[in-house]
């Protein structure tokens, strides 16, 4: 069913096979009948050449040989036997009809001709193999004819023939055999009677073979073969069609069987009575018969010509003649050809001297001419020929008998030995006498012929040129005067001269009006088409060879108008006359410049055409000076200004008529030739004189690329004649000067600083462009509406012509105003002569104007060849030559051609780094006159047109393609022929990708700022006024923007399937809406254009700016965004190689235009190029299959995610900054695993290239939390593609991605996940991340800062456990092989130092061993036995930062770290310690209020007996069980912590007021309102110098964080008294005084722990003592102690001098522990004392540190005997207490009074139980302070008190029950 051509025949013969066949296997002849079949198909034509031979030897095989079992194809392990298989083949082939079914089954040359192949052979062969039985020998030679008959070929008739006629000589076969079976076949009858023709024809040539063989011909056969040739031809019915009689051309040609003797008596009469008994149908067959009879040339027809003698009945001339007065068209113009054909048959021979000679006779020839000269001038009669269509065949017969006579004279050399036959000597006089009557003829009849005939021969046979009376009369006459002057027949009186005088009359009498001028002086220069010679090219039947076609007055071109001018001017004089003419076309041209003055150019050539001419003879002369103004105009570039011939409208004509395209290229070659020979050969010239055809350099600066500015009038016209070239006649031998030719006259005889080449390529260049760019403007005119495109293209409703498929050629190249094909043959002439690289550059791209990017053509091999020409032989020897270097030279091409292949405009494109015109789309220059319909505003001079744009990724294929040839392994740089390669490698790897980017970066920044309400009115209609939906409305409902809901659902739909994989219902629902709001908008706007209001002036403003903003959006959504796009798949297509090294260039921007959701990119079109573009990057990965590019594509944009990055300006406005970065893999993600799985099964490393373009996948799928299915391998690979960062594998591509890799392991260590993978471990993969050369340091670092930066910031030595302990064993891996790189490296120290004190064990354990291995230890070092070696004393700076980062432990660690440096760097103590004071206070807020403590609250003063009801509620008692005590905390800390200023002063006005304020109260204020409270009026005046933050508070921790671990005493740090002081001076003054609760918390612990550790001594007693009691005292620090560290930001304000008093309590505590129990018992008590009184401050940190100090002192001095009374007083407070703070106070002073003296003392004062009978009885207020104790007790004592535990649990549990709130 799907093949019913060619399965029907073999399903048939099939059948018939057993009638048919005897013998033989039936499956063999099944493969044999189907072989045979598929030969016969035309779809076997578009197989490999190969492969076509191949199957046409098998076939013949098999009916010539024998065949195995393998060819038998049954698989039954037997073959057929050699004579019964070929014979069965060959039955069927011819008995069988298989063969007559293949012949027609063929409709193609190549099929046609396989057949015969076949059929020649089973002839052959069965004469070899079946002598004794040829019946089969006829049905083949039938299907033989058959097959010729119906491919109507004469040229495959004659192959047959050939191959026929050698093959029986070869094996010396009966031959008679094979002419009896084509005779049998030529005597068939009925439908198969045109078989005769290809059957004698056949039957001849093996007649023929046999007579050169010396075997006679029989008179029999002879006649025979007559008799059924005139039988089949004159007396069958119907008659047979010329093509077929054409078959018989091998029969006729031979003068062995049709000789004068057979022509007179069987032929000639035959022909002559069926002439005229049937005219119109033998007609056709004797114009065939006659053309194959004059190849003989041993016929003389010239007495059956005549009437009488033997002749009588024939008399062909007459019968033929009368049918030039036919009323067809196709009736006249067989007879005109026959009667040439009558005139050839003109043979003769005669006795010589040297025997009998043999040569051509003037009989017959004259005989016709002189029928036809009577014909044209008689008047009446059967003859004559009266009306113009009568006459046009008489001059077609006469214009080809002159073209035969002149072919013929004596001294022309034929092709062959029948060619050669030539008129006698004697027969010039004759023939002389012959041309002056026809001219004289011509001359008389041609004035009748007033104006051109109107029929064409549209349906004459085998022809499509028109008989045009006078065209053809006049081609006529230039033929004969042509043959005078051949014979030198040009007397005055001869008819030469009327024919002369026929031509000059015009002149003498001008007349624009009558056109006669144009027509006789202007066909002299281009004749009209020779009628006889294009029906000689054309004839597929008359089987002429061409032999008559070797000269004419048409192939001499030029020579022939000269001289026919030259005589002309001095025989008649027409010289004044031609002045005249051109001075009129002056006159008319100062006038108006609307018509052309073709007359006057016409003019102007001729007299140039007649001085070029003098200069050959002995006296030249000069040009006159009226015509050589007209031509010297063209020297300047305004010469279309001041002569006609320049002139715009002249150009025009130049485009569409020959004639003026000729003359005008013609007269500039001329004129440069003559004065260049006038002035000495070119060697000197007159300083006025210019040249005219230059370069003009004072314009060049000036001049745009696209302009011809610099260049002067005449080299545009030689552009114009360039691009518009049309063949002047279709003589291949024509002598005519093309344009090229004048081309090459122009640059030899011009003067070298003219520079003509170059201002050709310039002209041709803007010339292109220029018709380029009017081309698009009427195709956009053309889609403006429905009624300019039917006006255009008519549409044909009946469906009658429809239209033909010629190819895909490039869409800019012909019926575009310009010739490609000249073009680039131009360019080519004049590559060699460009003197500048920007010539050269442009020659480059008019190269290949007209070209496609297609690189498997035909037509690329030609341009990759060229170009290599070029680039060898041209543009590198111009490179050497230049001042420039090859680089410069290179990038400056390189430039060149980006700008072409992806801009619009040249304003636009990027040559400038100017950052004010990177990111706007109104860039266009002020000077913009024009705006054109492309939607580029600017001047017609800057757009670059789609040719040009087109030509320049033609060359980056052709570049590429040479480029990809290129092997850096085996280049030679010494080898010249590999030096172009090279170069293109340069170019397109290193060259062009840079500067594509930079536009593609360019245009990016333009798509990405058009905004919604751009991009709706980029989609509204042309000249309507646009207002968007909230402009046109006014109620409140339609202020949201209109383009929202369209554009913010497209962007949703891109946003959800982001990388390629785009939501088409998104895009569907999406479409349709914005359709439906443009149709609404439409509508509205033409109903208020139709209505009678007209716009106003404002809104005529806006329309003109919507216009201009609409044409720039166009141009970068049209132009300059898909321009790029597709210069870089150019590029990357052009060679797989060199796209591939493209990729790490090109990957990041390209995918950057993918998932770019902006609204311009929401435009399909857009997102297809761009998706393609990835798509053919994915494709250059030749690694992986290309059928998965765009999988490949899809999982790349996947991977990637648009964020904004918006950098602060010192302005009120921010910078928003695109950076793509890589997001974690949505789960599923089939591209991505699709794109691992590629890569992991590849086995191998990718290219460098191939993986930098891959690995934003991988570290994709190796980011975020959650595994990704099918992307388990992405950590083996990137593993894998280690090697290649160091070795012998290194690649630079990969060695530049070192640091994203390892950021990509470390992040994956940052999550659970990692620890799933193995084999290998992501620790193994970071550490083969770091990969080096070298194992010594000696060759310097090996490693940068940058790639070493993942190890040491947040995911790494900064991060989580796992990235700590990876990054510590690589940094060891390093270490190892490069210890003095890590060591000399400061940061890699300090991250390394910082973690040997984190207080994880693995990040320790690793940290150390790095440490150890960093300072030269064996990798086999004990970590935990070996102590560390000391930083370097640099180790502060880095750690300081550190202290106050987010993770506590990094920042214990830092602080840690920093006092074990100190201990083992005693002498850089005070140096850092002064360093972390600094710190400390640049991070310290100043502040700046007036002390009015009595104005402290704005609420109204309370009356002094206000009661005092305890406010339990208010104090921070930081208990985690009760959140309500949370919120209910200090104000000083709560305020500080609400607004980040400084709390307020606790003086007493501000307790009083804390008191009385209730907790609900204080509970319902919002911030503002509780901030307020607070706030006096001069404070709310005064503002916070510094406002305090998180980072501040978090750096000043830090420091006490790292003053307190200098208490460690693994450390080792010590302080002497200086240092002492310098930092208790400033605990007391800032840390103490500190606005933050938390800090002076921190504060009091490190003054606390300083004092404990550091003042046992003397002298550290005498100053502590004095100094805390005094702060104690006074509240105010010892400023002088200080030292260097600055005191300007010092608190003094009376709140911080409580919170002094507050906080030195606990310090001298501390230092109670040094005081002598004996002489110092006073003292310490007295600090007692005071501790006990500070546990009543409402802070639970004070609490918590008094009682830590209190503990420490209870066995000091007299406290053993205190302590009864101790608890007494505590448990009292505790239980009786009238505030929250008393009681909570008292239970931390009894944990830590039975802490610090014992456990016994619990039961020894009955603690536990007095606080059992408080829980169970007693009121709310004790039974909290009991709780309070219990808790405190349990916390501080821990298991100790687990034992009283017991007792208490009852009490405990009741108290759950309890009825207060406070309580449970």
């Amino acid at each position: 069913f799907s093949h019913p051509i060619l399965v029907l025949p073999y399903c048939f013969s099939a059948i018939h096979q057993r009638h048919t066949m005897d013998e033989g296997d039936s499956n063999t002849l099944e493969l044999f009948e189907s072989t045979v079949l598929q030969l016969a198909s035309c779809a076997l034509d578009v197989a490999s050449r190969s492969k076509r031979a191949g199957l046409v030897e098998e076939a013949a095989a098999w009916i010539t040989s024998s065949y195995d079992d393998e060819l038998d194809g049954d698989g039954d392990g037997e073959g057929f036997s050699d004579a019964a298989g070929t014979r069965a083949c060959r039955a069927r082939l011819g008995k069988g009809g298989l063969g007559v079914l293949a012949a027609n089954q063929c409709n193609s040359p190549h099929s046609f001709k396989r057949i015969a192949t076949l059929l020649q052979t089973a002839v052959l062969a069965t004469l070899k193999e079946e002598s004794d039985n040829l019946e089969n020998l006829e049905p083949l030679c039938h299907a033989l004819c058959h097959l010729i008959c119906q491919a109507r070929d004469l040229s495959l008739l004659n192959d047959v023939a050939g191959s026929l006629v050698r093959g029986l000589s070869e094996a010396k076969h009966d031959d008679r055999a094979v002419y009896n079976a084509f005779v049998a076949v030529a005597r068939l009858e009925g439908g198969e009677s045109v078989l005769v023709f290809p059957a004698v024809s056949l039957a001849s040539s093996i007649l023929t073979s046999s007579l050169e063989s010396s075997n006679a011909i029989k008179h029999n056969d002879k006649d025979e073969l007559i008799n059924l040739f005139l039988k089949a031809s004159l007396t069958s019915t119907p008659f047979p069609h010329p093509i077929h009689v054409a078959l018989a051309t091998p029969f006729l040609t031979s003068d062995h069987i049709i000789d004068q003797a057979a022509f007179d008596e069987r032929l000639a009469p035959a022909l002559g009575l069926k002439l005229r008994a049937h005219p119109e149908s033998v007609l056709p067959i004797l114009e065939v018969i006659l053309a194959c009879l004059t190849n003989n040339r041993r016929i003389d027809g010239s007495k059956h010509m005549v009437d009488g003698g033997d002749g009588a009945s024939t008399n062909l001339l007459s019968s033929v003649s009368k049918h030039l007065k036919s009323a067809k068209l196709e009736m006249r113009w067989l007879a005109w050809k026959t009667l040439v054909h009558l005139a050839k048959l003109s043979y003769s021979e005669r006795e010589g001297g040297m025997g009998r000679q043999t040569s051509l006779n003037l009989e017959s020839t004259t005989l016709v001419t002189n029928a036809l000269c009577e014909a044209l001038t008689a008047t009446t009669g059967s003859t004559a020929l009266t009306t113009s269509d009568y006459r046009s065949g008489a001059y077609a017969a006469l214009e080809g008998v002159a073209i035969y006579i002149t072919n013929k004279l004596p001294g022309i050399n034929g092709h062959n030995e029948l060619s050669s036959l030539q008129f006698a000597e004697r027969d010039t006089p004759n023939i002389a006498e012959l041309a002056d009557k026809v001219l004289s003829t011509l001359v008389g009849s041609i004035v009748k012929d007033k104006a051109a005939a109107t029929t064409f021969a549209a349906d004459a046979p085998d022809t499509s040129f028109s008989l045009v009376a006078k065209e053809v009369g006049y081609t006529a006459i230039l033929t004969w005067m042509w043959l005078s002057k051949r014979i030198m027949q040009t007397d005055a009186k001869s008819g030469y001269d009327a024919a002369l005088n026929y031509l000059a009359d015009p002149v003498n009498k001008y007349s624009v009006k009558d056109g006669e001028f144009r027509f006789r002086v202007g066909s002299l220069v281009i004749p009209p088409m020779s009628v006889y010679l294009s029906s000689m090219g054309s004839n597929a039947t008359s089987g002429n060879d061409g032999v008559d076609a070797v000269a004419s007055p048409f192939s001499s071109g030029e020579v022939f108008a000269e001289s026919i001018i030259v005589d002309l001017i001095e025989k008649k004089s027409l010289l004044k006359g031609l002045e005249a003419v051109v001075d009129a076309a002056m006159k008319k041209f100062s006038t108006s410049d609307v018509v052309a003055q073709i007359d006057g150019a016409l003019a102007v050539f001729l007299v140039v055409l007649y001085t070029h001419s003098s200069f050959t003879s002995s006296k030249p002369i000069s040009i006159p000076p009226s015509v050589n103004k007209v031509i010297a105009a063209g020297a300047t570039s305004k010469g279309h200004e001041s002569s006609f011939l320049f002139s715009p409208s002249m150009m025009e004509a130049a485009r569409s008529e020959v004639l003026v395209n000729y003359i005008l290229h013609r007269i500039i070659a001329l004129h440069c030739k003559i004065t260049s020979k006038a002035l000495g050969d070119g060697n000197g010239r007159n300083k006025d004189e210019k040249p005219l055809v230059r370069v003009i350099e004072k314009k060049t600066e000036e001049s745009s690329p696209l302009t011809v500015a610099n260049v002067s009038a005449a080299t545009k016209t030689l552009a114009v004649c360039t691009a518009n070239t049309v063949s002047i006649t279709t003589q291949p031998s024509s002598s005519y000067s093309n344009i090229h030719t004048s081309l090459k006259t122009i640059t030899t005889y011009s003067p070298a600083s003219a520079k003509a080449a170059d201002a050709i390529l310039i002209a041709f260049f803007a010339y292109v462009n220029e018709q380029s760019l009017k081309f698009e403007d009427a195709i956009i005119a053309l889609k403006e509406d429905r009624s300019s495109r039917d006006q255009s293209d008519p549409m044909d409703e009946s469906f009658n012509k429809l239209p033909k498929a010629k190819g895909k050629p490039s869409v800019y190249a012909p019926g575009r105003g310009y010739d490609p094909n000249s073009i680039r043959l131009a360019t080519k002439s004049f590559l060699p002569m460009a003197t500048t690289a920007d010539t050269l550059s442009r020659a480059l791209l008019l190269s290949h104007i007209g070209t496609t990017t297609r690189t498997n053509r035909r037509q690329r091999v030609v341009l990759v060849s060229h170009t290599l020409d070029v680039l060898k032989d041209i543009l590198l020897p111009f490179a050497g030559k230049s001042e420039k270097s090859l680089d410069e030279v290179t990038d400056e091409i390189a430039q060149f051609l980006a700008r072409f292949a992806a801009s619009t405009r040249l304003d636009s494109t990027p040559q400038s780094n100017d950052p004010n015109n990177a990111d706007g789309v109104c860039d266009t220059p002020k000077s913009s006159p024009t705006s054109d319909a492309r939607g580029i505003k600017s001047s017609k001079n800057e757009i670059i047109s789609p040719a040009l744009h087109e030509s320049s990724l033609s060359f980056i294929t052709t570049i590429g393609g040479i480029a990809g040839s290129f092997d850096a392994e085996l280049a030679d740089d010494g080898d010249d022929e590999n030096k172009p390669y090279s170069f293109s490698n340069t170019l397109c790897i290193k060259n062009l990708p840079p500067h594509l980017i930079s536009h593609l970066s360019v245009s990016m920044n333009r798509v990405e700022s058009i905004t919604d309400e751009d991009m709706e009115l980029y989609q509204s209609p042309n000249g309507i006024l646009f207002k968007t939906e909230s402009a046109g409305t006014s109620n409140s409902e339609s202020k949201a923007p209109a383009t929202t809901k369209p554009m913010e659902k497209k962007k949703a739909a891109a946003r959800k399937g982001k990388g390629g994989g785009f939501d088409a219902f998104a895009d569907e629902e999406w479409e349709r809406e914005v359709k439906k709001d443009l149709e609404k908008k439409k509508k509205a706007l033409e109903q208020t254009a139709s209505g009678p209001r007209s716009l106003s002036p404002q809104e005529k403003e806006e329309l003109n700016q919507q216009t201009q903003r609409r044409e720039e959006l166009s141009r970068v959504i049209c132009g300059d965004f898909p321009r790029t796009l597709a210069a870089i798949r150019s590029l990357c297509e052009s060679d797989i190689e060199i796209g591939n090294a493209c990729l790490p260039v090109f990957g990041t921007a390209v995918v950057g235009t993918v998932v770019s959701s902006c609204s311009a990119m929401m435009l399909p079109d857009l997102q297809n190029d761009a998706f393609d573009t990835l798509a053919t990057l994915a494709s250059c990965v030749y690694e992986i299959e290309e059928t998965h590019a765009h999988t490949l594509a899809r999982a790349l944009a996947i991977s990637f995610q648009s964020n904004v990055e918006t950098t602060k300006t010192g302005d009120e406005d921010s910078d928003n900054k695109k950076v793509l970065a890589v997001s974690a893999l949505p789960s599923p993600c089939a591209p991505a695993a699709c794109a691992i799985f590629e890569m992991d099964d590849y086995g191998e490393c990718l290219s460098g290239t191939s993986f930098a373009f891959l690995f934003p996948i991988i570290k994709a799928a190796l980011t975020g939390p959650r595994n990704i299915p099918g992307c388990d391998a992405a950590l083996s690979v990137l593993e894998r593609h280690c090697a290649m960062l160091a070795g012998e594998e290194m690649d630079a591509n990969v060695k530049s991605l070192r640091k994203e890799m390892a950021t990509s392991v470390l992040e994956l260590l940052s999550h659970d996940r990692s620890q799933t993978f193995v084999n290998p471990t992501p620790y193994e993969t970071l550490i083969s991340c770091y990969a080096t050369d070298e194992a010594d340091t000696s060759s310097g670092p090996v490693l940068t800062a940058p790639e070493i930066a993942p190890l040491l910031g947040g995911l790494g030595a900064l991060g989580s456990e796992n990235t700590r302990v990876a990054s510590m064993e690589t940094l060891a891996s390093i270490a190892e092989l490069h210890p003095k790189m890590v060591k000399n490296n400061p940061l890699v120290e300090n991250r390394i130092w910082l973690n040997c004190f984190d207080k994880n064990d693995r990040i320790k354990h690793a940290a150390r061993k790095a440490w150890l291995l960093t300072n030269g230890n064996d990798a086999s070092v004990d970590v935990d036995e070996t102590p560390l070696q000391p930083p370097s004393k640099m180790y502060a700076v880095p750690l300081l930062p550190l202290l106050s980062h987010d993770d506590t432990s990094i920042s214990s660690a830092a602080a840690a770290a920093i006092a074990h440096a100190m201990g083992m760097h005693p002498d850089s103590t005070e140096k850092n310690i002064i360093k972390l004071c600094n710190t400390y206070i640049s991070s310290f807020p100043a502040i700046v209020e007036e002390e009015k403590p009595k104005q402290s609250s704005v609420f109204p003063e309370a009356p002094a007996p206000a009661p005092k009801k305890p406010v339990k509620k208010v104090i921070d008692t930081g208990l985690k069980k009760k959140p309500t005590t949370k919120k209910i905390s200090s104000v000083s800390s709560s305020m500080a912590k609400i607004t980040g200023a400084p709390a307020p002063k606790k003086v007493a006005a501000t307790k009083k007021l804390l008191a009385k304020t209730a907790p609900v109260k204080e509970r319902t204020l919002d911030q503002e309102a509780l901030m307020g409270q607070f706030k006096t009026p001069s404070a709310a005046k005064k503002e916070n110098v510094e406002a305090d933050s998180d980072s501040k508070i978090a750096t000043r921790m830090g420091v006490l964080l790292a003053i307190s671990s200098l208490t460690d005493s693994s450390a080792k740090v010590k302080l002497d008294l200086p240092v002492l002081k310098i930092v208790i001076g400033f605990l007391m003054a800032f840390g103490l005084g500190d606005g933050n609760e938390a800090v002076r918390s921190a504060s009091r612990n490190a003054s606390r722990d300083i004092v404990a550790k550091f003042g046992s001594s003397e002298e550290a007693i005498s100053f502590l003592l004095p100094q805390l009691e005094s702060v104690l005292k006074t509240g105010q620090a010892d400023e002088s102690s200080l030292g260097p560290i600055s005191s300007e930001k010092v608190p003094r304000s009376l709140a911080t001098t409580d919170l002094r008093k507050e906080g030195v309590v606990v310090s001298l505590g501390s230092i109670a522990l040094y005081l002598k129990d004996d002489t110092d018992a006073d003292k310490i008590d007295g600090i007692i004392d005071m501790l006990l009184n500070a546990l009543t401050t409402p802070s639970e940190e004070v609490q918590s540190s008094v009682a830590l100090a209190l503990s420490k002192l209870m066995k000091k001095g007299r406290t053993q005997q205190r302590i009864e009374a101790l608890l007494n007083n505590l448990m009292t407070e505790c239980i009786h207490g009238k505030t929250l703070a008393s009681r909570r106070g008292a239970a931390y002073g009894i944990s830590a009074v039975v802490k610090g003296s014992g456990i016994a003392s619990l039961k020894k004062y009955d603690v536990v139980k007095r606080l059992e009978e408080s829980c169970t009885s007693g009121s709310p207020s004790s039974k909290e302070g009991a709780l309070f104790a219990i808790e405190l007790l349990s916390s501080r004592l821990g298991i100790l008190f687990e034992p009283y535990v017991i007792v208490l649990l009852p009490a405990l549990l009741k108290a759950f029950s309890d009825s207060n709130d406070y309580v449970r």
